[in-house]
């Protein structure tokens, strides 16, 4: 009876099997808060028959097309830790509470960074292409294009939980860490000098090692253009955990192949998923994986640990934790 007319719709599915939440947690949720009717969609039609009568939605994506017909909703959870390219106008000008899953993976996330910087600065995929071959001792391999980490300079585009645990681990291996915060004006631990979000001209011209870790905006789509590629280091290694469209792929492309950067590590691209026939692929320089750097073993059981926090919250009319900011869209 108490679960009749408060409706949770859960649209957290994709094609791709990782992506999918498990039934377990639904289950779970369902049987902690019986104020709820819990209804999980595996497809769009469904999500359309139940949109109209929700109260609370916990989702991937979400339309302004779709949000015409919400009428009832109250609260939006966002299953990923980004919403940059998700908001829409009407819902940021909505009194409907927005909410992500920020935290959950940035751990997870910061170690797939380093996956990447360390797996191109020793040549992994030089030796692992060899010992395919059964040669690991090629003089086809330049053995003094290793590089080392200590008192080399770490940029991180984006101070954020991510980019504090990058930090972390740069220190780790004696590197100097520079970045850039939107809150600039106060000093980070293991970060030796911070620059405010609008000027990443200072990180650029800094590093040896650059890692991407805003979300996805107006101001940092497409924010790695010619002019901030000029601006590195030749032989600059690049690494892109956050979103792809924040880097002009035509032009990473282009600085690869010239060597002016010297590798790059991507879990995004511009266009996802990749075409089989994307330029990427090609080049030795590039480590790529399928957008899968947020996930990891415990990312369910923490997104419901997540989510029964804040029913509770919601429950009982208190703020809801990892709001977005609606003016900064994220």
């Amino acid at each position: 009876m108490l679960r009749k007319n408060r409706i949770v719709l859960i649209s957290i599915f994709s094609k791709y099997r990782t992506w999918n939440l498990p039934n377990e947690i639904v289950k779970k949720l369902s049987n902690e808060f019986p104020e709820f009717k819990f209804i999980q969609t595996k497809n769009k039609s469904e999500f359309l028959k139940y949109i109209p009568k929700t109260e609370i939605l916990l989702s991937f994506r979400f339309s302004a097309k779709d949000f015409l017909i919400a009428k009832k909703l109250k609260w939006v959870h966002f299953g990923g830790a980004g919403v940059g390219r998700i908001i829409f106008e009407q819902l940021l000008q909505s009194d409907v509470i927005i909410t992500k899953s920020a935290g959950i993976n940035a751990e997870v996330v910061a170690e797939m960074a380093w996956s990447f910087i360390l797996a191109l600065a020793k040549m992994l995929p030089a030796w692992l292409e060899n010992k395919n071959k059964g040669d690991i001792l090629s003089d086809r391999i330049n053995f003094f294009n290793t590089k080392s980490l200590f008192d080399k300079t770490l940029g991180i585009i984006g101070l954020g939980n991510i980019g504090r645990n990058i930090a972390r681990i740069g220190k780790v291996f004696g590197m100097k860490i520079i970045g850039t915060r939107r809150k600039f004006n106060k000093p980070l631990e293991n970060v030796d000098e911070i620059f405010s979000s609008d000027n990443i001209y200072e990180v650029l011209k800094q590093s040896d090692f650059l890692v991407i870790a805003v979300p996805i905006t107006p101001a940092t789509d497409r924010m790695i253009g010619e002019k901030e590629f000029e601006l590195m280091k030749d032989g600059i290694f690049l690494v892109n955990i956050s979103r792809g469209k924040i880097i002009k792929e035509d032009l990473l492309i282009k600085y690869l192949k010239s060597g002016k950067v010297a590798g790059a590590g991507l879990d995004v691209i511009e266009n996802e998923p990749i075409a089989p026939d994307n330029e990427l692929y090609k080049l030795p320089n590039v480590i790529l994986t399928p957008h899968i750097a947020g996930f990891h073993d415990q990312y369910w059981e923490r997104l419901y640990e997540m989510l029964r926090a804040n029913f509770k919250r919601y429950l009982n009319d208190e703020e809801l934790t990892n709001q977005i900011n609606k003016q900064f869209r994220y």
